[in-house]
């Protein structure tokens, strides 16, 4: 695979990612994301009760759009990279750099939301959620 393609690539799961933070964000802050096993911030303390479930995904609302803001902002900083990397402007490291910053920003914000709603659920539920 190219340097360019793998590039495109990762600006679109960078996108993508963000799109599924954000779609996460908007339910829990509707209240319409029900207690599951397949999306949103799933811990022991979070699926303990409904109640910790809605605590821990309010709680975690700001964190969740800020890594959706991350992921949008880095893949299209990342196809910005890409373009300046096939015009020559920049080197392929540089060009690497941008999506690896953005993911690991995106990760660090996603992890502390889950741990913000970890202890808001743990809270709601009384102290009586599990610890992990």
């Amino acid at each position: 695979m190219s340097d360019t393609v793998a590039l495109i690539l990762y600006a679109a799961t960078l996108a993508f990612t963000g799109w599924a933070m954000h779609l996460v964000q908007r339910l829990s802050a509707r209240g319409t994301l029900r207690r599951n096993n397949f999306v949103g911030i799933r811990t022991r303390a979070t699926q303990a009760s409904d109640a910790a479930w809605a605590a821990g995904h309010r709680a975690a609302e700001p964190r969740m759009l800020q890594a959706a803001r991350t992921g949008y902002a880095a893949g299209v900083l990342t196809a910005a990279a890409t373009a300046a990397q096939v015009l020559g402007v920049v080197p392929l490291p540089v060009a690497l750099a941008v999506p690896t910053l953005g993911l690991v920003l995106l990760l660090v914000f996603a992890l502390h939301g889950a741990v913000v709603a970890n202890r808001a659920a743990r809270a709601a539920d009384g102290g009586r959620a599990p610890r992990p």
